[in-house]
């Protein structure tokens, strides 16, 4: 292989390791979060926060009820144990139990709004824990499919390293310098193939002189445009 066609071989090595490495960083970009995740944990969060403020809710309201039943039952109670003879306490207990009893009609009704309530929270806490579930799911085997693809990279990265190091065993240091200098300055690519008589990356045409030269593959002949090495193969 000429000189030129061994720095080519080289930059297509380089350029598949870039592309391994660039998606091994997105798969680790991808694995470190799951904000698809995160949201409906949230969710599953405030619903369930929700469902026991309405469990401590409707405990309270059962618990007013049960104790406004016994204060409404001993007022009764006094009233019709012949106990009270006096007709203005008499009077007086009729009263607080009608007052009792109206009250319990407003606690009983609240009772009943936090049962409600709570049906209401339960459904919505199972339909967020349903979709938590099905969201991870989905994370789970997305997360597979990256934990594969990032071993299969992980070879790949390997082998291409081991085939790069075989391809600069062949090339002059002095080639190589050149070729990196240009790979840090031209965005990768140091290696321009030609595109009929123009240079593959620029567009403009070299002088003939210049297609001659490079197509012997045996001289580093730059673009006079973009200053890439000309390859004709």
């Amino acid at each position: 292989m000429s000189r030129v066609s061994n720095l080519f071989r080289l930059q297509l090595l380089d350029h598949e390791l870039d592309g391994a490495r660039t998606r091994l960083g997105e798969i680790e970009a991808l694995l470190a979060v799951a904000p698809e995740v995160e949201a409906a944990r949230q969710q599953e969060s405030t619903a369930q926060a929700a469902l026991q403020d309405a469990r401590r809710a409707l405990v309270k309201a059962e618990g007013e009820v049960v104790s406004q039943q016994s204060k409404f039952r001993e007022t009764e109670r006094l009233l019709y144990s012949g106990e009270v003879h006096s007709p203005k306490e008499l009077k007086d207990l009729e009263n607080e139990a009608a007052s009792l009893k109206r009250f319990l009609g407003v606690l009983e009704d609240r009772q009943l709004q936090g049962m409600v309530a709570q049906d209401e929270a339960e459904g919505v806490h199972a339909a967020a824990r349903a979709a938590l579930e099905a969201v991870e799911a989905v994370r789970g085997q997305q997360e597979g499919d990256l934990h594969q693809e990032r071993a299969e990279l992980a070879a790949t990265v390997e082998r291409l390293l081991a085939q790069r190091e075989a391809a600069v065993a062949i090339i002059t240091p002095e080639d190589q310098g050149t070729y990196d200098n240009l790979r840090r300055t031209r965005r990768g690519t140091a290696v321009a193939r030609l595109d009929g008589s123009t240079c593959g990356r620029c567009g403009v045409a070299p002088s003939q002189a210049r297609v001659d030269a490079a197509r012997t593959g045996e001289e580093i002949v730059m673009c006079g445009n973009c200053g890439r090495i000309l390859y004709t193969g």
